[in-house]
């Protein structure tokens, strides 16, 4: 089945670019056999308090980006988070999508302070934008948090700017209904993917590039699409897919690395998101191989971790070219780190700088049977 993807920002597409939600804190409702109502009633109240501080904070990192064209004309509208504070600028996160096509950023402010934005770079396949803007005050930069240690059923927040201005910094609240989601916006390649997490919170269009947080305020996520329909028939509610911060902070991260500013702020080349890559076009998780594939490739029972290897592109010198690490073998271990799936292992890959040296434990296929071998191979650029 394939699934169409729609924007939450500007106009919809068919899976949409997400937007906002808020969850529930959790509360200590464990109460002493000996406690008055007065101690309970306090109690509460004091959880309240710190659910409150949470969210206000959270949300003073949390901004509106409008985008106008090139002839001044209101294009649309998304939701931005501050990530950095450096002398006398900001600079947030957001989605590309969110400033695709525009010429003129305007930012909004929790408490309706105006100004003007410049893109400092994107990546249009990790969908991720960084936007520079002149401090402002009384906002904050958001706490990154660890996306890693996200688990299904935890309690989550979302803040974005849905539908109209007038709705910025709109909170709403659910839970996380799954991890890893895989999304195929650009293409089927792995490098071509991303990685994301599933939601029930209610997100619409101009939440794209807004924040979800745990229940500590962390920003784990950005909220980016909404699954609404496969493309014909079938229509679905509460599909709700948020970037991993992870993959989107060290994305920006890079850009704004990569980018060269003037003494004088001037920007003078956008910044840029150079991917790194094993020089392997696609593979697959060996969990997500069905029994009947496994049988025909004749993997072993014994091995259910990994990731499936498709197609090698790159230079004839590449060490898995030659080396004969062709379709069909297995990667087990990258740089003594037992390989899970193929989004750790993008991960892991993403994560190493280009030029590096690693090792690789393969299970490679000969005359229909599977030898395992060490590659030392080179980490190089991705063509994506």
């Amino acid at each position: 089945m394939i699934l169409r993807i729609n924007s939450l920002f500007g106009g919809a597409l068919t899976l949409i670019f997400l937007a906002s939600s808020i969850p529930a804190m959790t509360y200590n409702n464990e109460v002493n056999s000996v406690s008055t109502d007065k101690e309970l009633t306090t109690n509460l109240s004091l959880y309240q308090d710190i659910d409150n501080i949470v969210i206000e904070n959270a949300e003073k990192a949390v901004v509106s980006v409008i985008n106008y064209d090139k002839n001044g004309n209101y294009y649309g509208l998304g939701s931005g988070v501050i990530f950095k504070s450096e002398g006398s600028f900001q600079y947030l996160i957001t989605n590309y999508h969110v400033v695709e096509d525009g010429a003129t950023f305007e930012v909004v402010s929790w408490d309706m302070q105006r100004v003007y934005g410049i893109v400092i770079g994107y990546d249009s396949i990790q969908d991720c934008a960084v936007i520079r803007i002149p401090k402002l005050e009384n906002a904050n930069v958001a706490v990154i948090g660890d996306s890693s240690l996200v688990v299904v059923g935890e309690e989550v927040f979302a803040i974005g700017n849905p539908a109209d201005i007038s709705l910025k910094n709109t909170i709403t609240r659910g839970i996380v209904s799954g991890l890893n989601r895989v999304v195929n916006e650009t293409g089927t390649y792995l490098e071509q993917q991303k990685h994301a997490i599933q939601l029930d919170l209610a997100i619409n269009p101009g939440n794209s590039g807004g924040a979800l947080f745990n229940e500590y305020g962390e920003l784990i996520g950005i909220n980016t699409l909404k699954l609404t329909s496969d493309g014909g028939t079938a229509k679905y509610e509460g599909i709700n897919l948020a970037l991993p911060i992870s993959d989107m902070f060290l994305a920006a991260n890079r850009i704004l690395s990569s980018a060269i500013i003037a003494n004088d702020g001037t920007l003078l080349q956008n910044g840029t998101y150079t991917k790194s890559s094993l020089g392997i076009a696609n593979f697959y998780s060996l969990r997500d191989i069905s029994l009947s594939q496994r049988n025909q490739l004749n993997i072993p029972s014994s091995v259910i971790s990994g990731v499936l290897v498709r197609n090698i592109y790159g230079v004839l010198s590449n060490p898995l070219n030659t080396n004969n690490i062709g379709e069909d073998s297995i990667i087990v271990s990258y740089n003594g780190t037992n390989v899970v799936d193929k989004v750790q292992l993008r991960s892991l890959v993403y994560n190493t700088l280009i030029g590096t040296n690693v090792s690789l434990t393969i299970l490679k296929k000969v005359n229909n049977s599977y030898q395992t071998v060490v590659v030392t191979t080179k980490i190089v650029q991705s063509q994506y």
